[in-house]
């Protein structure tokens, strides 16, 4: 897609919460780029700009968080659009009542506050983890009935109730659509998201996970958030999904790239109750090994395909294959090693 192409008006006051995240940030840097330049941009006090640096002076920053009811309004107000970007991302149990007040509390705060400043357009960055899982012959499509299950993580769960909140808002009078990204690669933080992975396979990947999932680029989830804002797509959830992979698929690809060996240890369902201890055992002896819970296992022994065609056919979108990506990937994680670099961004 080309930057040359205005979804939205170059006037329009643009609001961005996880402007410090990775998607976050490859939407400031992309909207930039393309002359939006009245960007306001909320980060906590303690976040670290890495992901913006050289552009931090060109936003308008707001101190907060998705916690703080007033400091919402105040971010809100005299905006056109605002991207929803900020969510809290863990798998981990000990964190499962942040990850609420966060994703569901924290988003209906957020709406509320959108509604009463009158903003004209909301674009949610969700996830395919909010999806529903019933029709598992198949793909996923953006119809596929929900139902909680005690197989759900509680990210995926809270991520589900917040997109409840974003339609309630919806049909309260906010203009608003969802994007339903795969998992996302894009470098980032090396030690954060898919990026941990080039770190697991460097440092000696003992296991693949047997399920399969989608993939997608960031930069193509940026520019479908971009083009959602066009009043054409509101009230629609679109999933944003380049391919449909196997995890050995792409951890045998990253270990190439890296010249180490590919995980040879296949991780199957009934082994997901003891993987945690053992990887935990093993590093007590100075084996760098991830640190894994059982949701995240149980996630990764799950054979899903999504099903991208909805925003294809309404415009014509294409996507930038995967398997380049990882390549270059690697080839950036392998520099920022040597520069002991812990982050990098692919150019635009």
């Amino acid at each position: 897609m080309s930057n040359d192409r205005e979804f939205f008006p170059k006037n329009y006051r643009i609001a961005i919460t996880g402007s410090t995240g990775m998607v976050g940030s490859y939407l400031i840097r992309s909207l930039l780029d393309r002359g939006y330049t009245r960007i306001r941009a909320m980060k906590r006090k303690s976040s670290a700009l890495h992901l913006l640096e050289g552009r931090e002076d060109e936003l308008e920053w707001v101190e907060g968080n998705l916690l703080d009811t007033e400091k919402l309004y105040e971010f809100t107000r005299d905006v056109d659009v605002v991207f929803h970007c900020g969510a809290s991302v863990t798998f981990n149990p000990a964190a499962r009542q942040k990850i609420y007040n966060v994703n569901v509390q924290g988003t209906a705060d957020l709406v509320d506050a959108c509604l009463e400043n009158g903003v004209k357009r909301f674009i949610f960055c969700s996830s395919i983890s909010a999806l529903g899982r019933e029709n598992l012959k198949g793909q996923v499509t953006e119809n596929t009935d929900w139902k909680d299950s005690r197989s759900l993580s509680d990210y995926g769960r809270s991520k589900y109730y917040g997109e409840m909140e974003v339609w309630r808002a919806h049909a309260e009078g906010l203009s608003a659509s969802i994007i339903s990204p795969s998992l996302i690669f894009g470098g980032g933080l090396w030690q954060k998201g898919t990026g941990r992975l080039f770190q697991q396979v460097d440092n000696g990947l003992p296991f693949y996970p047997s399920g399969m999932s989608g993939f997608v680029d960031v930069r193509d989830v940026v520019e479908m958030m971009i083009m959602m804002v066009d009043e054409k797509h509101a009230g629609q959830r679109y999933i944003c999904n380049a391919e449909n992979k196997t995890y050995r698929e792409v951890l045998n690809r990253i270990a190439e790239n890296l010249q180490k060996p590919a995980p040879s240890l296949e991780l199957k369902k009934w082994m997901v109750h003891f993987v945690p201890v053992a990887l935990k055992f093993m590093r007590i002896f100075g084996l760098k090994l991830p640190a894994v819970t059982k949701p995240m296992l149980m996630a990764s022994t799950e054979k899903v395909e999504f099903d991208n065609s909805k925003f294809i056919r309404a415009t014509g979108f294409s996507y930038r294959p995967i398997d380049p990506l990882i390549d270059e990937l690697c080839e950036l994680y392998l520099s920022s090693k040597e520069e002991k670099r812990t982050y990098v961004l692919l150019p635009l």
